[in-house]
């Protein structure tokens, strides 16, 4: 069972009472209700999941809801919208006949309010439009006066089309391709002070598969994880969540740690999740109520830790599989690059090892070999019995002719690469006339071609 509940203190306030009632059309028109707050409750089989979240717009964060209802409708596989301060935010991933929720909020401490929470799909959609409807007509009832407000009527036809859209069949999110994406695990710090992020599969899939949900950008980061902070002579503290919001709180708590340092106080208290790490500034040391005895670590080792594990995350997060993805969705190269990463990924030690000899592809087989997940101990076996067999046949042709094959060697390797770039500028050159005249052609046809009413099925 689930219920939408917008506030109605709102209808009472005799500050927006006054400001309503005294519209007229043409001001009435424009107006755009960003400062009529109140709550909205989520109740959930009658919890109120939103409790303590505060006052937001209430009309906009009822539209939103019903705009993300409308992407869920037409396919997509995350929708999220905005239902409190901070921002909180609820994210929607469709499952069959039914709808996962999440409540998140970004405001300090940033964390995940609820989860797991699958609710019926028509139940909900059903629920959003009851309050959407309700709403509308407390407004008029107030100032009928505001019934062609731009804000309104966007909201109405929005309901219009919910109420009316039948549910597509949706793809699976993440798709199968990015569900295949590996793990990872992020490091930051040095010496003896480390923070390592822990990715799993499941999270690194939701991750490979952010541009498939471009209007939910917070359920690729839903995905959970864990974090280690490991100093010296000390066991370690782990922290079990969403890896980027855990990470956002720990690179606040490191910058004041930081500003504590600069500001030549003597100590600070760290919050790693639940456990409170006191840092002695003065000492350079570390406790915990977990720790037998202090940890020799200095704070400004400990902030470099979390704050390099943060930026380790984010580029393992753009640059890896899920970089390589999205630029080839963007070169419409999507399917070769699935197809070629599947190769590489099931590659053996003798083709890897084969790939480093080619001149020209060495260097490249190993960022390609680690974007694409390829097992460290297989990439191992054919990297190091390749750079010995490299090392030992230049040494030997050194030796035996001199700096003439250094030279030869390093002009066909020069060569190779050359012709690698006049290939990709060529084909790239192709792709892009044989794109505009696809859209060329796409556009006479529509040009052309008279539209036909769409039928939809009403619920």
């Amino acid at each position: 069972m689930i219920r939408i509940r917008p506030g109605r203190s709102w209808r009472h306030n005799p500050g927006y009472l006054g400001e309503l009632r005294s519209l007229t059309p043409p001001r009435a028109l424009s107006y755009g209700f960003s400062g009529i707050l109140d709550v909205v409750g989520l109740e959930v089989d009658g919890v109120d999941i939103a409790a303590g979240v505060g006052e937001a717009p209430v009309l906009h964060t009822v539209a939103d809801l019903v705009q993300a209802l409308l992407q869920l409708a037409e396919g997509a596989g995350a929708a999220q919208a905005t239902v409190g301060p901070g921002p909180t935010e609820m994210v929607l991933e469709p499952r069959g006949q039914d709808v996962l929720l999440s409540l998140c909020t970004l405001r300090k401490p940033a964390r995940v309010l609820a989860s797991g929470l699958l609710v019926d799909a028509g139940r909900l959609r059903a629920a959003t439009l009851q309050a959407a409807h309700g709403l509308l007509r407390d407004v008029l009832d107030i100032s009928p006066a505001l019934a062609n407000a731009r804000v309104l009527k966007s909201l109405s036809r929005a309901c219009a089309q919910l109420s009316r859209k039948a549910q597509r069949p949706l793809s699976p999110w993440p798709s199968r391709a990015a569900a295949a994406t590996p793990g990872f695990v992020a490091r930051g710090g040095k010496a003896r002070v480390a923070c390592e992020v822990h990715v799993p599969p499941e999270a690194a899939a939701r991750l490979a598969a952010a541009g498939e949900v471009p209007r939910a950008p917070l359920a690729p980061l839903l995905g959970r994880g864990t974090i280690a902070l490991r100093l010296p002579g000390a066991p370690a503290l782990s922290l079990e969540g969403p890896p980027w919001m855990l990470l956002r709180e720990l690179v606040r708590e490191s910058n004041e740690l930081v500003q504590a340092w600069e500001a030549g106080e003597r100590s600070f208290a760290l919050e790693f999740g639940g456990t409170e790490l006191t840092c002695d500034l003065a000492r350079n040391q570390a406790r915990a109520p977990a720790f037998s005895e202090p940890a020799n670590a200095p704070a400004v080792q400990i902030a470099a830790a979390l704050a390099g594990s943060m930026v380790g995350y984010s580029w393992a997060r753009l640059v890896g599989e899920y970089g390589l993805t999205t630029l080839a969705r963007r070169l419409r190269q999507a399917e070769n690059l699935a197809r070629v990463s599947g190769r590489i990924r099931s590659a053996g030690p003798r083709a890897i090892a084969v790939s480093r000899l080619i001149p020209g592809l060495r260097i490249y087989t190993s960022l390609v070999a680690g974007a694409a997940g390829v097992d460290r101990r297989t990439f191992l076996l054919g990297v190091v019995p390749a750079t010995v067999a490299w090392v030992a046949v230049f040494v030997v042709l050194g030796a035996a002719v001199g700096i003439p094959v250094e030279h030869f060697l390093g002009e066909v390797q020069k060569l190779a690469v050359q012709g690698a770039i006049l290939v990709a500028i060529g084909l790239g050159s192709f792709l892009a006339i044989r794109r505009s005249s696809t859209v060329g052609q796409i556009r006479k046809a529509s040009a052309s071609s008279v539209a036909r009413p769409i039928r939809t099925a009403s619920r």
